[in-house]
């Protein structure tokens, strides 16, 4: 049997910083009510019913630490100059992103292809301005949240290869 090493695991999260990955986030099921489900997370392969996805301008590594500023629900983490097996990825919406949707679920996605002839500089996306969604890394639901102009939604999350 063969074991991923923790270089290995290193080399992977360098690898997947220097990709263009995306946060989508969608509307799910309106049936979840304020408990989502979480069965059949792990065979997901794209959101219930995305309605847009931003690239991710923050990828950083990190490493575990009780006192850091980076707080997820998984624990809290502190940015390294040396590479980890732990990547931050922090997304900023802006405020009409996805505005006046209810969103209920998150999906980090790797290998995204868009279509030709977009905005240079463009940092939002449809999903028709999308041609291949690529591959789902980390997907989450969560209780609704109400997008409304007012607010500009931040989103952190620490992947562990």
């Amino acid at each position: 049997m063969a074991i991923l090493t923790t270089s290995g695991r290193v080399g992977i999260a360098r690898s997947m910083k220097e990709q263009k990955v995306f946060l989508a986030w969608g509307t799910g099921d309106s049936t979840w009510g304020t408990v989502p489900p979480t069965e059949g997370l792990l065979e997901s392969t794209q959101l219930v019913h995305e309605v847009g996805r931003r690239l991710c301008e923050s990828v950083e590594f990190c490493v575990p630490d009780e006192q850091g500023t980076i707080i997820t629900p998984t624990g809290r983490f502190t940015h390294s100059d040396v590479p980890t097996n732990n990547l931050h990825f922090e997304v900023l919406f802006d405020f009409d992103d996805a505005e006046g949707q209810e969103i209920r679920e998150f999906g980090l996605f790797a290998n995204t292809v868009l279509i030709d002839g977009l905005p240079e500089g463009q940092k939002y996306f449809l999903p028709n301005e999308i041609q291949d969604i690529g591959s789902l890394l980390v997907v989450e639901r969560v209780a609704p949240i109400y997008r409304q102009a007012m607010t500009r939604e931040q989103e952190n999350f620490v992947v562990s290869f």
